[in-house]
């Protein structure tokens, strides 16, 4: 530790890469012919004015942190590896860090216009397993007892595969040798209600404190950037979110009619109730005032969760290849696009527009249905692919001819067109076992042409329906053609004989 590097003869150098880790403290600079163990090199951050005794304490605190220690935090975070001295006075002015690769801030991805520039790649189970991956990341940071504190829009970068780099981490709350190095800075929108108006200087923070500011954070990333307490009061109208935050108004909230706040409309937003009920409950947990002393969901639950519960239960919408859905639900996506002129996810193009359905509302439309690295191996969790019903698949263009076809389509949602081909298709096969049989007397006529019956009421149903997933209706769509069939090949081996 302390190799000294002469600033005057500029051995660093600014570089626009590195310009994405700049914290509010210092100058991000990239450093000549270093960083040989480190895939894309290393920068050194220049403090603005010299360090305080305890800034130069916490910082030889965290180099001397053991090796395993981390080596973990070097794979979720620009953890310092060395610090940086002035050469001709010798005082610390800094300290070296892992450069990442292609990171951008948080909220260029969680944000749905910097999305579609940024991360034209992402959708919905994109934003899931980022989401993952930042609850992994601060977990790794709780496991080792210390606490982020400032978490916000600015600190978290995230790569082209869903991976997460906490930054400015020399601002974290450090814990190591019997001494704490408090974080000593926060955000409001991502503050926890019971450090309002405190000297964060003489708060000791806990990991409940993160808990609180990690659930705002993956909130942002699967509800399309809104801020979960992003509601309007009934009698003042729109609130500040610091206001709200202080004041526990968690919009989406069972009890957020009760205090008086109304959250955004659905078809303006991304709902927990779009999410799986296990996520849903974690929200409540994150958000209630009887969880400020303790009870948060750590993130180490918000990894496990949005791992088994959210991604793997998305499945992919047939309306759009973009689009994914929580099993059981509808997709939330259809609902949101139906009210835009652009799309949510893709690449960026003004001139893109949306066809409005002219049948029936994408709301309405029942299931039709991807973290900045060091030296170390990058995290391993990428995003699944999403389960998606053989029938549903659009990466195969002659499965989605077949499967695409309006005789076939047995969703649970028909449109006018569909409903005329199954009528067609009802009259074809009544016509069919008659021709077949060639005896209108015969038991099994009359068993074909209660099926056509059958498929005839089942489909009409599906027409009046045409909002949720109804299993019992795709089977009561499926039965009576097998029946036809079976009744058809009966009559055929009796006509042999």
């Amino acid at each position: 530790m302390g190799e000294y590097l002469n600033l005057k003869n500029a051995p660093l150098k600014k570089d626009s890469a590195a310009k994405e880790m700049a914290g509010g403290e210092g100058v991000v600079w990239k450093v000549a012919d270093r960083g040989k163990n480190y895939p894309y090199g290393v920068v050194a951050k220049i403090y603005h004015s010299p360090p305080s005794e305890n800034q130069k304490a916490k910082l030889k605190t965290m180099l001397k942190l053991p090796a395993s220690q981390r080596d973990n935090l070097l794979q979720f975070s620009a953890w310092p590896v060395d610090a940086v001295f002035e050469a001709r006075t010798r005082s610390l002015v800094g300290y070296v860090m892992p450069l990442a690769g292609d990171h951008k801030d948080i909220h260029k991805l969680y944000n749905a216009k910097d999305r579609r520039t940024h991360f034209p790649q992402a959708d919905w189970s994109f934003l899931g397993c980022t989401a993952m991956n930042v609850a992994r990341a601060f977990a790794e940071v709780h496991r080792f007892g210390h606490v982020a504190g400032d978490i916000n829009h600015s600190n978290i970068l995230i790569s082209s595969d869903a991976k997460a780099l906490l930054i400015d981490t020399d601002s974290f709350q450090v814990s190591a040798g019997g001494k704490t190095f408090r974080c000593r800075v926060g955000v409001p929108d991502f503050l926890p209600p019971e450090l309002f108006h405190k000297d964060l200087k003489q708060i000791t923070r806990r990991a409940n404190h993160d808990n609180f500011s990690i659930a705002v954070m993956i909130f942002l990333l699967l509800c399309n950037g809104r801020h979960p307490f992003s509601g309007q009061d009934k009698g003042a109208g729109n609130l500040s979110l610091p206001e709200a935050v202080e004041r526990n108004l968690y919009a989406f909230g069972t009890s957020a009619s009760l205090k008086g706040v109304l959250p955004p409309s659905r078809d303006m937003a991304i709902h927990p109730s779009d999410l799986p009920d296990e996520l849903a409950t974690l929200f409540e947990r994150a958000f209630d005032p009887k969880s400020n002393n303790g009870g948060r969901p750590t993130a180490a639950e918000w990894a496990n969760a949005i791992q088994h519960s959210f991604l793997g239960r998305l499945e992919a919408c047939s309306a759009s290849a973009s689009h994914h859905f929580v099993k059981g639900k509808a997709c939330p996506w259809c609902r949101l696009e139906a009210k835009r002129s652009t799309p949510v996810f893709g690449a960026l193009n003004p001139a893109q527009k949306l066809q409005r359905p002219n049948s029936r509302s994408a709301s309405q439309t029942a299931p039709r249905n991807r973290v900045r690295t060091s030296r170390r191996q990058p995290q391993t969790y990428v995003a699944p692919k999403p389960k998606a019903r053989t029938s549903r698949r659009r990466n195969n263009a002659a499965v989605s001819a077949f499967t695409d076809a309006p005789w076939f389509r047995f969703s649970g949602t028909i449109g006018r067109l569909s409903y005329f081909f199954r009528q067609v298709a009802v009259v074809v096969c009544a016509i069919a076992i008659l021709v077949i049989a060639d005896e209108a007397n015969e038991p099994a006529v009359l068993l074909g042409l209660l099926g056509t019956a059958w498929l005839n009421l089942s489909s009409t149903a599906q027409r009046l329906r045409s909002i949720e997933w109804h299993p019992a209706l795709c089977l009561g769509v499926a039965i009576p053609y097998l029946n036809i069939l079976l009744i058809g090949l009966l009559c055929l081996l009796r006509r042999k004989r």
